[in-house]
C-alpha cells in the first residue's frame, strides 16, 4: 500500500517543502512595527525580526494577539530621513516564544509599494 508510504526520505522532503519560504526575507535593520486599534493609535510597538513582500516577525512581543487575529500595523522603516512610514494588516500565522509571524493581508498596493521600495533603499545602502 504506497499511497501510505512511511519512508524516512519521503517524511522528510514534505518537511522541506514546507518550509520554503514564499518571497525571500530580508533580516531586520531596526525596524519597527506599531500594532494599532480600532481608532488608529499605537497600543504596542516591537522590533522587526526580519520582513519579506508578504510578511513579517516581530521580535520582543508580549501582547494580547494570538494567532489567526487580524490586526493594523504602522511600519517605520530605519532607512531614510525621515524614517518611511506606511500602514498595513496582517494576519497572524503564529505567536511563539516572544515571536509574532504575520502574512501581510492582500490586495494593498500602498505596503507592497512602500516594500519595494524600502528594500531597494536598504540595499543600496
Amino acid at each position: 500500500m504506497a499511497w501510505f508510504s512511511k519512508k524516512r526520505e519521503d517524511a522528510s522532503k514534505v518537511r522541506e517543502d514546507s518550509n520554503r519560504r514564499q518571497d525571500p526575507r530580508f533580516s531586520g535593520q531596526g525596524e519597527c512595527a506599531a500594532i494599532l486599534d480600532d481608532s488608529g493609535r499605537a497600543i504596542l510597538a516591537c522590533d522587526v525580526g526580519d520582513l519579506s513582500i508578504s510578511g513579517m516577525r516581530l521580535e520582543k512581543y508580549s501582547g494580547p494577539l494570538r494567532g489567526g487575529q487580524y490586526f493594523e500595523f504602522k511600519l517605520t522603516g530605519a532607512v531614510g530621513e525621515p524614517p518611511p512610514e506606511c500602514i498595513g494588516y496582517a494576519n497572524i500565522i503564529r505567536v511563539k516564544d516572544e515571536n509574532l509571524a504575520a502574512k501581510f493581508s492582500q490586495p494593498q498596493p500602498a505596503l507592497k509599494n512602500f516594500l519595494l521600495d524600502y528594500f531597494d533603499a536598504v540595499s543600496a545602502r
